[in-house]
């Protein structure tokens, strides 16, 4: 069975995409980074760097992934691209926001909630299932999320002990 070549690259799946891998990356070194030290400006400092490294890798990676199937156009790629360059690294400053205005202490939980949350709803809306499905998707991504959390947080212990 031959697939058929879609017209054009549909727009949100860099949106999901930057999104999705922007708020797992960021949880990870955020709660890492909280561990390891207790410096504001060092969590920071280390969330927006990994937050843009992140954003230029997704975004590369998405490029090269859709450029090498050859079924979309130069445009379509590039601007899915972009997309998901933006929302990858917006996604990681909407994570870190509470930390720049509330205490470190609650501005990491508050950031890992809205994490959580955007995970869910990006499981949720781009799922293009029923709601049933849907919501059992936007689980799966917090999963993923808390997982990823749950590691950074690990690292961040390990690394506090070695030092």
């Amino acid at each position: 069975m031959w697939l058929k070549k879609p017209k054009e690259l549909n727009k949100q799946q860099g949106i999901a995409f930057g999104v999705m891998d922007g708020v797992v990356n960021v949880l990870g070194v955020l709660l890492a980074l909280s561990v390891a030290t207790e410096s504001k400006v060092a969590i920071i400092t280390g969330v927006l760097a990994a937050g843009i490294a992140n954003a230029l890798a997704n975004s590369s990676g998405f490029y090269v992934s859709e450029e090498t199937e050859g079924i979309y156009t130069q445009k379509d790629i590039i601007s899915s691209t972009v997309l998901a360059f933006i929302s990858s690294f917006f996604s990681a400053v909407v994570v870190l926001l509470p930390t720049f205005i509330f205490n470190l202490k609650t501005g990491l939980w508050l950031g890992f909630l809205i994490g959580i949350l955007m995970l869910f709803t990006i499981g949720y809306i781009f799922s293009h299932a029923n709601r049933k499905i849907a919501a059992k998707i936007g689980f799966k991504y917090v999963v993923l999320g808390a997982a990823v959390s749950l590691l950074g947080f690990l690292i961040g212990l390990l690394v506090q002990r070695w030092l």
